[in-house]
């Protein structure tokens, strides 16, 4: 599944504050990743967390200059009823100023979000983030994604991202703190196609850059969810599959990809010839002769059907070419075209090129073979100028008027 963007939210406080952040719509197993800045001018690594529950902790780092930089990044995937807020805890007294971003996206793999091990790097004697390269395994459609925190004493500015790190990039910088002139800035970026390793460049704040300043960041690789088989509930149209097999719930029209089909609860119509593996229903084919693996109720298409290691009932009048196994017909009269055990349903057996071995009493029309009844005196129709010979009347006969008898002719 690729990943893709689904939206963000920022916003700032100063007093050392909580900062409530209002989350975009949102569904179940999105991810969500926050970060947020504390700017502070006391000379503490700060332990930033996050105020509402569920939060797993990706970095929380520190820069000690004049104007001291915390950055926590945080992520946590949405449940059935995704939250509408992400709440950060504001840290650092009435002197710190806080800042804080997120950014949610989907398609993320839920069991391992992150590629490898994010990076992380801090700075001092400047404002600008630098986010470190980061290593990545490359799969396909891995996204990065860079997060940046400064502390200064300016008013508000802004971040410039690096080169493929603009598109929907989000920043925020807090006010300047009336106490001891703090302020912070975060922001986050993320790139489609990213190189490896990967990285990213310097993110510039605005205005005038101070010794006295200083920065974290952090690189993260986020990697896709699996592609492959899935359970699939398809809409009212059909649904198409694509170099996977998808376990289908519902009764739908389904054109397999490259893979098997596998059903699950119903009987879908199959319209192109591919490996199916009937679930707990019958299976409808429609315009082609499937390979049927285990034993289902078939009803065939406008086409043959041909079995494979089992004896399915076939339901409706269609040519059927059996496999190892015996054929067992309901409902109607096939045509049945290899030598093999046939035990008939309700109606008359039709054979033809080869001499069943018929094990009840049925009407049966030979084709242009001979046929050979086994226990049982069917009513027999000649056909093709034909003579057919019941194998019980003439054991009979040769009892009766001796081994030399002949049939008159």
């Amino acid at each position: 599944m690729a990943i893709s963007f689904v939206g963000s939210a920022e916003n700032s406080a100063i007093d050392g504050s909580d900062v409530t952040l209002t989350l975009p719509a949102m569904q179940q197993d999105d991810l969500v990743i926050v970060a947020y800045a504390v700017g502070d001018n006391d000379n503490i690594n700060h332990n930033l967390s996050m105020v509402t529950a569920g939060y797993s902790e990706l970095a929380d780092l520190f820069a000690d200059d004049t104007r001291d930089c915390n950055l926590g990044v945080f992520y946590k995937f949405m449940g059935a009823t995704p939250d509408t807020t992400a709440v950060v805890d504001g840290i650092g007294g009435t002197d710190a100023a806080v800042s804080a971003v997120c950014i949610v996206f989907r398609g993320v793999d839920l069991t391992t979000p992150f590629d490898v091990t994010s990076t992380t790097a801090t700075g001092i004697n400047t404002m600008h983030p630098n986010p470190p390269s980061i290593n990545h395994l490359n799969p396909t459609g891995l996204w990065t994604a860079i997060a940046g925190a400064s502390a200064t004493n300016l008013a508000a500015g802004t971040y410039t991202f690096p080169t493929n790190y603009t598109t929907n990039a989000v920043d925020i910088s807090s006010a300047v703190d009336a106490s001891n002139n703090n302020a912070s800035s975060v922001g986050m970026g993320y790139r489609t196609n990213p190189a490896d390793p990967e990285d990213p460049g310097v993110i510039t704040r605005s205005g005038t850059d101070n010794v006295a300043f200083a920065w974290c960041a952090c690189t993260m690789a986020l990697r896709p969810a699996a592609a492959g088989g899935v359970t699939v509930t398809p809409g009212v149209a059909a649904l198409t599959t694509a170099r996977f097999a998808p376990s289908v719930l519902t009764p739908r029209l389904v054109t397999p990809g490259l893979a098997s089909l596998i059903t699950s609860l119903f009987a879908p119509a199959v319209t192109i010839g591919v490996r199916v593996i009937p679930g707990a229903a019958s299976l409808v084919t429609s315009l082609f002769a499937p390979t049927v693996l285990t034993p289902r109720l078939v009803t065939p298409g406008t086409l043959a059907l041909v079995t494979t290691l089992f004896a399915p009932s076939v339901v409706v009048n269609t040519r059927v070419v059996p496999g190892v196994l015996a054929l067992i017909s309901t409902s109607f009269a096939p045509t049945v075209l290899t030598p093999r055990l046939v035990t008939p349903g309700t109606v008359a057996l039709t054979t033809a090129l080869f001499a069943p071995a018929v094990l009840t009493p049925r009407l049966v029309t030979p084709g242009v073979l001979a046929l050979l009844t086994t226990l049982l005196a069917p009513t027999v129709t000649a056909s093709s100028g034909e003579i057919v010979v019941s194998r019980l009347w003439f054991d009979y006969w040769k009892r009766t008027f001796g081994a030399t008898w002949r049939m008159p002719s």
